[in-house]
């Protein structure tokens, strides 16, 4: 997560799509529901992934390869929900220096939801890469893909 410039998205997609077309498809598995209240006292609901080795290099790998292109200064305005939480700026903000690298910790939020529901917990199959522009609560809405890159085949 972070703040592209619009002058960089070119080259970013770009650099992502190099990044898929070198990266395998992943086998991944849920390892744990969870739901968290925020500080609007409404729960999210999330799914937490069991951190693979194959996972962890990828996301090094964005990670190092985007340094130049991202930022940490979001504000309000520039994400896909213009209603977007307060919060929401603050994950992205923060996103660096408190889930990346050793801190990375690998999760699917699903969305705002009092009641939880069960997700499979058999592994499944990742096959493409994809750049969003992010929802509240940092979510991926369906109309906010900017791209995406089938991995590796």
């Amino acid at each position: 997560m972070g703040v592209i410039r619009q002058d960089d998205l070119v080259t970013v997609q770009k650099i992502l799509k190099t990044i898929a077309e070198q990266t395998n498809p992943l086998i991944l598995q849920i390892s744990k529901q969870y739901s968290e209240s925020i500080p609007t006292g409404e729960t999210v609901l999330g799914l937490k992934i069991k951190p693979t080795d194959a996972l962890l290099l990828l996301h090094q790998h964005i990670m190092e390869k985007l340094t130049p292109y991202v930022f940490y200064d979001a504000t309000l305005d520039e994400l896909f929900d213009l209603n977007a939480e307060p919060q929401t700026v603050k994950w992205v903000n923060e996103f660096k220096q408190s889930s990346s690298g050793q801190k990375f910790w690998p999760h699917i939020t699903v969305g705002i939801s009092e009641s939880s529901c069960e997700f499979s917990r058999e592994p499944f199959l990742v096959s493409e890469l994809a750049i969003f522009h992010l929802g509240t609560y940092c979510t991926c809405p369906v109309k906010g893909c900017l791209a995406r890159w089938n991995l590796h085949q």
